[in-house]
């Protein structure tokens, strides 16, 4: 009977979670920034690998590092209620990807203007 109570208060918690983390569904835009994100890594994967097992590149020097970095830093300095700056940063990012799609495209950098 003591194994079949521990059984019992096991499922329960286990129901309690799931009922919790489906009550928690994403927004549209979450979506849109998520999937923005996994093909902004996919891209720069491939650019950064073009053939398996290639040794890799300098951490710094990679596409990846570098979306991974400026994905975060943008994140951070929005706040997640301004839907118009989230909208232009995916507006952005799309046409990142574009730009990262071209076939010459090698590598990119970010620059900042000294005015």
């Amino acid at each position: 009977q003591h194994l079949f109570r521990f059984q019992t208060k096991a499922t329960k918690a286990t129901n309690c979670y799931s009922k919790v983390r489906f009550s928690s569904q994403l927004s549209g835009l979450q979506k849109q920034v998520l999937s923005l994100y996994r093909k902004l890594l996919r891209i720069s994967n491939q650019k950064d690998h073009p053939q398996p097992f290639v040794e890799s590149l300098k951490h710094a020097d990679s596409i990846t590092f570098t979306v991974k970095t400026k994905f975060r830093n943008t994140a951070m300095s929005l706040n997640k209620r301004d839907v118009v700056r989230i909208e232009y940063n995916i507006r952005q990012g799309e046409k990142y990807i574009k730009t990262l799609q071209m076939n010459g495209v090698k590598g990119m950098k970010s620059t900042t203007s000294s005015s």
